[in-house]
């Protein structure tokens, strides 16, 4: 009998780590099996560094100027202006006059909750000596998701060319 309770011992030692280790994960992971990803933003992808014409939004609606530093550099406008749609997981390119009629809201956070954010890769120990990691991918985080975006960005740039402008509030399309 004591040989029984020594393996019952032993079971439940053995047992009970695993067991807390897999409830864990269960109420991590789960509740974010069931949250769709929400909130449709806007984004300019630049062409050049220094583009000839600047966006910027102002009374939630987008605003177009030049920039003056870059007169000398680059007579052109080459950025591109895009709707991502996170029901459909794709941007859709829009011109300055479609994207003037779309109402703005410019806050980081979604009025759901929901954040774009840039994770990239990690250059190790001597990152933090010689500027630490670098923006690859674009993530729509919030509520326990990180959904990684499949972005459409300017032929010009780099994969580096975006800048977020703000969460749609209505879509006159």
């Amino acid at each position: 009998m004591t040989q029984n309770k020594r393996n019952k011992s032993l079971i439940i030692a053995i047992t009970l780590p695993i067991v807390m280790t897999l409830l864990l994960i269960v109420s991590v992971y789960l509740p974010g099996l069931f949250i769709k990803a929400q909130g449709d933003f806007m984004y300019i992808s630049p062409g050049e560094i220094n583009s000839l014409q600047q966006y910027k939004v102002v009374n939630s609606q987008l605003v177009q100027f030049k920039n003056k530093q870059s007169k000398k550099y680059y007579a052109r406008n080459n950025s591109k202006i895009f709707i991502y749609n996170s029901a459909q997981d794709r941007s859709k390119e829009i011109s300055y006059k479609q994207a003037q009629k779309i109402m703005l809201d410019e806050n980081i956070t979604s009025p759901k909750g929901f954040k774009v954010t840039c994770k990239g890769n990690n250059h190790g120990f001597f990152g933090a000596f010689f500027g630490g990691s670098s923006c690859r991918s674009r993530y729509l985080s919030g509520h326990n998701l990180n959904k990684k975006l499949n972005l459409k960005l300017n032929s010009n740039s780099s994969y580096y060319g975006f800048k977020f402008l703000g969460w749609v509030e209505n879509n006159e399309e």
